[in-house]
């Protein structure tokens, strides 16, 4: 329930708040992916034939976490066992150990959605500071009111000659290695473009993998890149994240009143 979204934003709120933040322009930048149709299938895909399929190029992930430039996050509005049923497989492809993970009980319901992934997710709570956090997503709305925030990447449909994950890692890259400083935001329009420019312009087909899902999450952890992803995905995601403001949460509990 909405309620208890807000009582997760605003309970801790007090805690981040109270300590001394490092300056921002020092802070590694949060890079924070979306899972469905971002990074792997789509949750039609997966119904309809009990794969999970990784986008192609997904193993350039593993570039952003070698540079030092930034964090990696995964952030989903699909619920927890979703997450920990994909979690391994995306880990051991891309070769990228997620700094934080997230699910949809730390998003917030779209006011007036149908459906009940229809979601935002309310950044500042989760990573402080604006300017040094992006948002790759394939849905515009999980942004609202954290647009500039948000670099939008096209659904992955199974294309196996799609090149957008590796595009978005080199224009990642080259916008701010050499010790950028500074807000991320007013650049964010600039690498989506490079993204989007760059889509079907790949003449040779990925390699991408689909698995046979489990309905025991366990028994896909062998393919985790880290000994114990499985498990450790639950102390990434819950109780670890407390949010750095509850301005976003008292503004939805006011739309509501």
């Amino acid at each position: 329930p909405m309620q208890w979204r807000l009582a997760l934003a605003v309970a801790t709120a007090a805690v981040l708040l109270a300590a001394n933040p490092r300056d921002s322009e020092d802070q590694p930048i949060w890079i924070v992916f979306d899972l469905n149709g971002t990074l792997v299938s789509t949750t039609k895909h997966r119904r309809a034939t009990g794969n999970l399929a990784t986008r192609p190029g997904l193993r350039a992930l593993r570039r952003l976490q070698d540079s030092g430039i930034f964090r990696i996050a995964l952030w989903s509005s699909a619920k927890r066992r979703t997450i920990e049923q994909a979690l391994p497989d995306v880990e051991a492809e891309s070769g990228v150990y997620f700094d934080r993970v997230l699910c949809r009980e730390h998003t917030l319901p779209v006011l007036g959605g149908e459906r009940e992934w229809d979601t935002v997710k309310p950044l500042r709570p989760f990573f402080g500071d604006l300017a040094r956090v992006l948002l790759v997503d394939d849905t515009r709305k999980v942004a609202k009111g954290e647009e500039s925030n948000l670099i939008h990447v096209s659904t992955w449909d199974g294309d196996t000659t799609d090149n957008i994950l590796e595009e978005l890692v080199e224009a990642l890259i080259s916008m701010y290695s050499g010790g950028f400083r500074g807000d991320v935001r007013p650049s964010a329009r600039s690498v989506e473009a490079r993204v989007r420019d760059a889509r079907g312009s790949s003449a040779h087909t990925h390699a991408h993998t689909q698995r046979r899902l489990s309905n025991n999450p366990n028994q896909n952890s062998h393919n985790a890149v880290n000994a114990g992803s499985a498990t450790a995905a639950g102390s990434r995601m819950f109780g670890d994240y407390a949010p750095h403001s509850q301005t976003y949460a008292q503004q939805q509990q006011q739309q509501q009143q």
